[in-house]
């Protein structure tokens, strides 16, 4: 096979360690049972991986009561849970212009039905919510629930989300946070901080497989004024007919994709294995990030990083070179270097609004645990033959 060089790891990481492939195999030959559907050993042995993988994912965010760790299938599935779960009347909510379209347009959609108002926090030209707005907000709006992004996916930079959800928690909103990007490279304790739910993917930053993710409740939290929005098969109290009211059967209804936790918690361990803390792995990603940003402006004319402030902690670099459109720059080096990016729009327009780079987008480079400086040099190095011509 042709060696390619993957920098599309915001999207979704690759390569996976061997171990999460040989999770999932081994799942589908040797256990295949349905976890909760039945009594047999296989079915039991589902069950185990079932509980090992949450326990694994509530020691990571310190939330005790492992039940509060619910499966979905992505992020985007883990933030309706959240948001459409929280409904009651005309609510009140407010976000932010750092927005992935997973939390934009369900809020657009739910507002257009008549069932929440929402207000949207502006950010600086960096992407940094502006935290002077977003507390006057919170103050004059009576808001009921705050959902924000942890780390852009555009371009990487990282919210001060302590002192964002305690503002949010002074003025009794709850408070939802989207951790696609910065799980599993930046700490963030549902025990130390005002945080009360937090979605996930599994296939990022965990090296999970696609088809993963999940919602996790602080153990603060009181679930009980979250409603399912899924309504289905449990395998628990199955002659009644309505929905159970306990976690975290109420969220889990239908088969769950368990050879896909069974990779994930492959993931999850591997990543545990080899480095000492999540500091370790977020190091890695930004020494990746500069390297690449210093050796581009030096060697790129016409080379603009939106990337470039120290809080962008997640590997990702957004970049534009004068004269040159995305599009074309991802395709060159996609064909002629097999050099994987992402360009556009990253499902995240009004983030791009507030960078100044709507409506052409940005290329982006997403580094992960498995790149290296050599694919940095290979990298930049394309890109000067490609803009020259």
């Amino acid at each position: 096979m042709e060696k390619i060089v993957y920098l599309d790891n915001t999207a979704t990481s690759f390569p996976k360690p061997k171990e999460v492939v040989l999770g999932v195999s081994n799942f589908i030959s040797n256990i295949g049972g349905n976890s909760g559907r039945s009594g047999h050993k296989n079915s039991v042995s589902s069950g185990r991986v079932l509980f090992k993988t949450r326990k694994a994912i509530g020691d990571l965010y310190e939330v005790k009561n492992l039940m509060k760790v619910i499966f979905t299938n992505n992020t985007t599935q883990a933030l309706n849970f959240g948001i459409q779960g929280l409904l009651k009347g005309k609510t009140r909510v407010l976000t932010s212009s750092m927005e992935h379209n997973s939390v934009i347009r369900p809020l657009n959609e739910l507002k257009n039905r008549g069932l929440l108002e929402f207000d949207m926090v502006p950010s600086y030209k960096n992407g940094e919510i502006d935290a002077e707005v977003f507390e006057k907000k919170l103050k004059s709006q009576k808001i009921d629930f705050v959902v924000l992004n942890h780390s852009s996916n555009v371009n990487g930079f990282t919210q001060n989300i302590e002192l964002l959800s305690s503002m949010a928690k002074k003025e009794g909103a709850i408070v939802l946070v989207d951790a696609a990007q910065s799980g599993g490279v930046i700490d963030l304790s549902l025990k130390e901080n005002s945080v009360d739910m937090v979605a996930i993917a599994g296939h990022k930053n965990f090296y999970g497989p696609m088809g993963t993710g999940a919602l996790i409740l602080s153990d603060k939290f009181d679930e009980k004024i979250l409603s399912p929005i899924n309504y289905g098969g449990t395998g628990s109290f199955s002659d009644k007919e309505i929905q159970p009211d306990f976690l975290p059967d109420s969220f889990e209804s239908g088969t769950l994709n368990l050879p896909g936790i069974a990779g994930l918690y492959e993931g999850i361990s591997y990543l545990k294995n080899r480095f000492n803390s999540f500091k370790e792995v977020e190091n890695h990603k930004v020494s990746l990030q500069k390297k690449f940003i210093e050796l581009a402006y030096e060697n790129l004319k016409g080379f603009v990083s939106y990337s470039d402030d120290h809080r962008c902690r997640t590997g990702v670099v957004s970049f534009n070179i004068e004269g040159f459109t995305p599009s074309y720059i991802g395709e060159n080096l996609s064909e002629k270097y097999n050099i994987m990016s992402r360009v556009g729009l990253h499902c995240a327009p009004i983030a791009h609004k507030s960078l100044g780079t709507f409506p052409q987008g940005s290329v982006r480079f997403g580094f992960g645990i498995f790149n290296n400086f050599e694919e940095i040099d290979f990298a930049v190095k394309a890109l000067k033959e490609i803009t020259n011509g």
